[in-house]
């Protein structure tokens, strides 16, 4: 169970470390974007940690390119 715990743990600092490096790419559009940084966020979720919205706000409106 222990084993457990700290594999999921090991998971999540992964997923957020994904997501905290992700940037718009010139290529992407707005909407493939906003889906891998939504598919990153589900992951964490299912993993049982929350994500607030207003970090997922304040990394689009950072990382996506004028």
């Amino acid at each position: 169970m222990k084993e457990m715990r700290k594999s999921k743990g090991c998971n999540v600092l992964n997923l957020i470390r994904e997501f905290e490096m992700q940037r718009m790419k010139e290529s992407e559009t707005i909407k493939e974007y906003s889906d891998k940084l939504l598919s990153i966020i589900n992951n964490v979720r299912l993993l049982g940690t929350e994500f607030s919205v207003t970090r997922i706000v304040q990394k689009i409106l950072v990382t996506v390119p004028e």
